[in-house]
This record gives structure tokens, sequence and C-alpha cells, in this order.
């Protein structure tokens, strides 16, 4: 039987902040970065301060800087995003920055034997709320350690992944 481990992830859109706080075997864990600006550079715009791809790059971060802990483990994410747990459970999006971020956390997963499921935790629950908000008060009454944040190297170059047909960039702008 796998270990099972636990993510909570969490990003802020205005103030561009992405978390993580997890349990992994026995300890509590946690870590957080503020999106690069190279990242953020990358993105269709958007009106909604990109909350949804934050949301998603939180997962990536988590996986990422979590990879050493979490390979042969089963692991359950918890997310307050909808479009984000939606693009982990199924595996894709309708947003195109979502869609290439989900097809390379499945690929981790795969190649280092994750067994990766998504839940819905409110957002008055989620413990990795916190650290996206300056409130560092529970990841201190968990004695959670703190890990060094890891971005992909990937992730630099989001849009090697997508290949969009025309018709779905009609209309589009990128940012310059």
């Amino acid at each position: 039987m796998r270990e099972h481990n636990v993510v909570y992830i969490d990003a802020a859109g205005g103030d561009p902040w992405t978390a993580l706080v997890a349990r992994v075997g026995s300890i509590w864990v946690w870590s957080r970065a503020r999106a690069p600006q190279w990242l953020l550079d990358q993105l269709l715009e958007r009106d909604d301060n990109q909350i949804a791809v934050l949301e998603m790059a939180a997962i990536v971060l988590a996986l990422w800087t979590l990879e050493e802990f979490i390979a042969g483990t089963a692991v359950s994410m918890f997310s307050d995003n909808t479009v984000a747990l939606a693009a982990l459970t199924k595996g894709s999006s309708r947003s195109p920055e979502v869609n290439c971020m989900a097809a390379q956390v499945w690929h981790l997963a795969s190649v280092r034997s994750i067994g990766l499921m998504g839940y819905k935790v409110a957002s008055s629950s989620n413990v990795a709320d916190g650290p996206t908000r300056e409130d560092l008060s529970h990841v201190r009454r968990l004695g959670a350690l703190w890990l060094e944040p890891k971005w992909p190297c990937w992730l630099t170059d989001l849009w090697q992944f997508a290949e969009l047909p025309e018709s779905k960039l009609s209309g589009v702008h990128f940012k310059a």
C-alpha cells in the first residue's frame, strides 16, 4: 500500500503569491513563492488577476517542490479553485496556459509514479490560504518546516507545449 500525503495549495491574484502546505509522511511542510514576472509576462490578458492560472501554478509549485518527498506515493491535492481543480482531475482545461500546466503535472505524476487526486476545499478551510496573504500563524501552529520553492524550468517557456489552431487565437491579445 502506498504512503498517503496531503497537499493544500492556494494563490492570490492581486499580489500574485502561490503557496503550499503539506503533510508528507508524519511532518508538515510549507512553501510559497511570488509568481515570477517571467511567468506573468507569458499569460494571455484577462480581467480576473490571472487567478485560475495562478492556482494551477500553485499546483505546479507544490509538485515540483515536493517531488522528492512524494515520488511513489498517493497524494490528495486540495484546492479552493474550481478551474485548477477541474484541470487537475480532467487533465485539461479550456485555458491554454492551464492546459499546458495540467499536461506537465500529469507527465510528472506518471514518470514519478505519483497517484494524484484532486479535492475541493472551502477557502475558509484551506490551510494554504494564509501564506498567500502574509498570515503564517497556521503554519507556525502546525510546526511546518520551510521548503525552498522550486519552479520547473519548462515553465519559463510555457508556450513551447501549446499548438493552438489559428481559430482559437482569433481575437486573443498577448501581453507585450
